[in-house]
């Protein structure tokens, strides 16, 4: 693929030679330059009937525009087959990924859930991520410049932007504790974000995961969610999985770009944060071509398969955790590119069944990873889509006829354009635009219609890859960060009065069945340690967060018995309603 910007009247674009359609249509261009003047010598009374030569360029016209529109489409449906297959691959993977977070070994991280903190509904919070009044106060402007650069999804290094992004931090702080004494407004449930996604306190405590800390720019790394800084590492079941993924999408874009069993289609070790792969193969120093092979180029010929072979070895696919001497060979071993895709898709469905019926993806039912098999099963078909567009050439019998009219029109555009032309350098510049516009069409419909092997018009599937596999590791992030509300200590504050009325009916008692059938009382003060507000940013201890997640199953438990016991009372009751109706 070749990247462009859009100069002025896009005269920039006149300059690229590497791909390009016009240059390949100016040699039959001036052909047909000789081909006038030819005419002009030996024939200068013209024709009597050139009408019919105009019929005859129509026509094949009409040819070379068809070809190109169906070519286009190739083209265009090879992009949107490949998308789609990385993406159901993608989704896949994601869907295995959450259902694996639900497992019981990660019960000590898991976030808390809404469900058993409902009544978190009657303190008058929000979970806005910035106050919902600040957009009404008149920002200085320098200060909003540093809310962009704060609220920028991409990482703003340059110091001066940073300085900025300060200046709208203290601001926000500032507008917030304004806002929390005016009771006209929600306040925002506190939260302290865990930015390692909870990884930090699996397994007892020890370091076994990512981690890294946003707050200093530094200490990030480029390596993001695959960072092992402080000896942590990921799940070896993500990790796994991460890798199969990978795995299957690089050999399915491998084969899609060279299926002759004989060369070479390597993968290599994927390195995160590198710089991503060229887009364009002409700017690549190691991928120049020979001069001989740079000339068949020139004149529209494919590159030889020994030259094919070179090009994509010198592009090698990454996969995440590398590739074994094991699974080389068995790839090796797999015959036919379908065979050897298929062989990397067994691999991946295998391992997640397995893993679901160990237990990796918790308490969720066989339908959920049916869904995620779907997915996979979805994204193989995508592929074989593409395989189609690669194995199937353009129609022969089109194809050939198309070459055939193309050489046809060099000569009979310069017979039209003598008959209507009284000056020559005028006949053989027109002559010369009219042949180059329709071959150059011709030749943009044979760079398009195989999309996979036309360098530099093909798809860039290293670049691709590189993207597929940043987005696989996401994986490795954990729990969303603003997740762990209901780690810290409740504190209540003085709301103003409107507040307090909604304060006040948080504080009604709860009606609820005793083991007697008679009804009893409870108020949210035996609540008090999980439903107040939270605004404290300190982390409690250990102890005490055992102390409260067991009060809380405590009364959810409790809970769920006084609900049992007055659904027996009441079906005890209708049946001795219904014993006295029919006694009477």
């Amino acid at each position: 693929m070749i990247p462009y910007y859009k100069g002025a009247f896009n005269l920039n674009l006149l300059l690229k030679v590497s791909g390009s359609s016009v240059y390949r249509g100016m040699i039959p261009g001036f052909t047909a330059v000789l081909f006038y003047y030819l005419i002009a010598y030996f024939n200068p009374g013209g024709l009597e009937h050139q009408q019919a030569v105009v019929i005859l360029i129509s026509s094949v016209s009409l040819i070379i525009v068809f070809k190109v529109n169906n070519a286009y489409s190739r083209h265009w449906e090879a992009y949107g087959r490949v998308f789609e297959m990385m993406s159901r691959f993608q989704d896949s993977t994601q869907h295995i990924m959450a259902y694996h977070m639900q497992c019981d070994h990660y019960d000590a991280i898991k976030p808390p859930s809404y469900f058993k903190y409902f009544e978190f509904n009657n303190s008058f919070l929000t979970r806005d991520r910035e106050i919902s009044n600040l957009s009404h106060n008149n920002i200085p402007a320098e200060i909003a410049a540093g809310r962009i650069v704060r609220k920028s999804i991409n990482l703003i290094r340059n110091e001066s932007k940073q300085n900025l992004s300060d200046m709208w931090e203290d601001y926000e702080r500032k507008s917030n504790e304004v806002s929390n004494k005016d009771g006209s407004y929600p306040r925002r449930l506190h939260v302290k974000s865990r930015l390692d996604g909870g990884w930090e306190r699996v397994l007892s405590g020890k370091k076994t995961s990512t981690y890294f800390n946003t707050s200093k720019l530094n200490m990030i790394g480029i390596k993001g969610f695959a960072s092992n800084e402080g000896g942590r590492t990921p799940s070896l079941y993500l990790q796994e999985l991460v890798h199969l993924t990978s795995l299957l999408c690089a050999v399915a874009l491998s084969t899609l770009r060279n299926d002759n069993e004989d060369s070479e289609s390597p993968l290599h070790f994927y390195t995160f944060g590198e710089a991503w792969p060229e887009e364009d193969p002409s700017k690549i120093s190691s991928l120049k071509l020979p001069l001989f092979e740079k000339l068949k180029r020139l004149v529209g010929a494919d590159i030889s398969p020994d030259a094919q072979t070179s090009y994509n070895a010198s592009r090698p696919l990454g996969v995440i955790g590398g590739i074994s001497e094991a699974e080389f060979r068995m790839l090796q071993m797999a015959r036919g590119p379908c065979a050897k895709t298929q062989l990397a898709f067994n691999w991946l469905s295998e391992f997640c069944v397995r893993e679901h019926l160990s237990g990796s993806t918790g308490s969720c039912q066989s339908p959920f990873i049916s869904r995620s098999m779907q997915f996979l099963s979805n994204g193989m078909l995508q592929y074989n889509h593409a395989r189609k567009i690669v194995y199937i050439p353009f129609p022969f019998p089109h194809a050939q006829l198309t070459a055939f009219f193309v050489i046809v029109i060099l000569p009979s555009i310069p017979f039209v354009l003598e008959q209507y032309t009284k000056t020559k350098w005028l006949g053989a510049l027109l002559s010369f635009l009219a042949v180059s516009c329709l071959c150059g069409l011709h030749e943009v419909s044979r760079e398009l219609e195989n999309p996979f092997r036309k360098p530099p018009n093909e798809i860039p599937v290293c670049t691709l890859q590189a993207q597929f596999n940043e987005a696989l590791v996401t994986a490795y992030s954990g729990y969303h960060p603003d997740a762990y509300f209901a780690e810290f200590k409740p504190q209540h504050i003085n709301p103003s009065q409107n507040s307090q009325s909604r304060s006040s009916q948080s504080q009604k008692p709860i009606q609820s069945l005793g083991q007697n059938g008679s009804s009893s009382k409870h108020t949210h003060e035996n609540f008090s340690q999980i439903s107040s507000p939270i605004l404290e940013s300190e982390f409690p201890g250990d102890s005490e967060i055992t102390k409260i997640q067991k009060e809380i199953e405590k009364h959810c438990d409790e809970t769920q018995r006084l609900r049992c016991l007055l659904k027996e009372k009441r079906e005890r009751q209708n049946f001795l309603v219904e014993q006295s109706m029919k006694g009477d």
